[in-house]
């Protein structure tokens, strides 16, 4: 992969009193695996489980999720907690370096997790792979 872009994310959770998280981990992963096309090679882009601690919040360097050769393109950051008092939802975001080389979790906007399918044209055309929203950011769903 031919320079790609990182971003420092400070991982600055908050509990629902507003104090920072100052225990247990968190888990960061792609949502799928990823290739460079141009270059002919996967990309594995591992990160440590971070731990919560007093007095600082965790940094860790990733991927940033709008480098060009990195495919399949949409592809974002999921973040999981373990240990963590309130157990907060798992989530995904995407992490483009071009909001920053330093960003923060607060900032983040949330994508709304949803599901696979596959659906047939109605003319006989080839089958289509598409995702549909099960949830959005507040929990709920949608029609309910």
């Amino acid at each position: 992969m031919t320079s790609p872009n990182y971003v420092m994310l400070v991982l600055n959770e908050y509990d629902g009193a507003g104090n920072p998280v100052v225990k247990g981990s968190a888990t960061l992963a792609p949502s799928t695996a990823l290739v460079d096309a141009v270059d002919q090679m996967d990309i594995t882009p591992w990160c440590p489980p971070q731990s919560f601690r007093s007095g600082s919040f965790p940094q860790v360097k990733l991927l940033a999720t709008d480098n060009g050769n990195a495919s399949p393109q949409g592809w974002m950051w999921t973040l999981s907690f373990s240990n963590v008092p309130g157990n907060p939802v798992a989530r995904s975001f995407f992490l483009p370096y071009a909001n920053g080389a330093t960003q923060y979790l607060s900032d983040l906007t949330v994508v709304p997790f949803s599901l696979p399918m596959t659906v047939t044209n109605i003319d006989g055309g080839s089958p289509e792979s598409i995702s549909v929203p099960v949830g959005n950011i507040d929990g709920g769903f949608e029609g309910a």
